[in-house]
């Protein structure tokens, strides 16, 4: 695995490269995405500038390559952390010198954030997310679609038109900070996705304990959201329920890119934006019922 690691303060841009990728354009296969990390691990800096490459009276996450103070601990839950580093905040420094530890901020787990951006956007036009997890001491991803896009089945562009896996990207981020650091756990999950970023968070749902499609929602319910796997008895075999997820689907009644009334071939419904089209049209109202009922039900 392939990281370049540009750090800014308490936020990195990293170029990742997906191990055995199958995409048909081999450059598909090296993505970006950017982290943000809590003021639990950073001093309350000016916010506002928060990744503008300043580290004056902020502290730095300092990783596993760079010189650092660091120690590893046997009291840790089963299954977590076991000879992994545990994590200490530290002032950021450009010198060599390993650093004094200033305190030991022992912190448990914290939430795993994604926020996807919309079709012909890019991860700045979701970026006003970054103050509020900072302060909520949320761990946030933003990742950025190819050729300003993702493949999320309707929708759109580049990425849906080369079959990008794009779920595959998202899981792949959740298993490597799950990896690296000791304070994420991709069980703890969460999403936000606008538009077209709406779409890609309800078709991945099965990757977060939680989601928020805003004015983007897929019409149909992936099965591995609404089942937990098949139990059988004397031969005979019932799916079980699953456990049910959290989401909350934001929608404008008077949104003529992504329609309330669904995206659909149908030439007597109003048309969608981007080539958005299914097979019928659900509303947004169906889905939240169908949703409740079959997963939450």
């Amino acid at each position: 695995l392939s990281i370049n690691i540009s750090t800014m303060g308490c936020s990195e841009s990293r170029d990742i490269e997906i191990p055995d990728c199958k995409e048909s354009n081999p450059n598909d296969c090296h993505r970006t995405y950017h982290l943000y990390l809590p003021k639990i691990l950073c001093d309350d800096g000016d916010v506002d500038n928060y990744d503008n490459g300043s580290n004056h009276h902020r502290r730095g996450l300092q990783h596993q390559h760079q010189h650092q103070h660091q120690h590893t601990t046997g009291d840790t839950a089963p299954g977590r952390n076991n000879g992994r580093e545990e994590i200490l905040a530290v002032p950021a420094s450009t010198t060599s010198t390993p650093l004094e530890v200033k305190e030991d901020v022992k912190i448990g787990t914290l939430p795993l954030v994604f926020a996807v951006h919309c079709f012909g956007c890019n991860a700045e036009s979701v970026k006003t997310f970054v103050p509020y997890a900072h302060n909520a001491n949320v761990v946030l991803v933003i990742p950025e679609g190819l050729h300003h896009s993702f493949n999320a089945r309707h929708c759109c562009g580049y990425a849906l038109e080369n079959e990008v896996d794009d779920v595959g990207f998202i899981k792949h981020i959740q298993s490597m900070l799950s990896e690296e650091y000791s304070f994420v756990d991709s069980d703890y999950s969460y999403a936000v996705g606008w538009s077209n970023g709406g779409f890609l968070v309800m078709q991945a749902a099965s990757l977060f304990r939680s989601i928020s499609p805003i004015s983007g929602f897929q019409y149909d319910i992936d099965p591995s959201v609404t089942k937990s796997g098949t139990f059988c008895v004397d031969g005979i075999c019932v799916d079980a329920p699953g456990a049910g997820k959290g989401i909350f689907l934001h929608h404008g009644l008077n949104d003529a890119f992504v329609r309330p009334t669904g995206c659909c071939a149908d030439p007597n419904m109003p048309r969608c934006c981007c080539g958005i089209s299914a097979e019928t049209c659900v509303s947004t109202m169906e889905v939240a019922k169908n949703w409740a009922l079959e997963v939450n039900g």
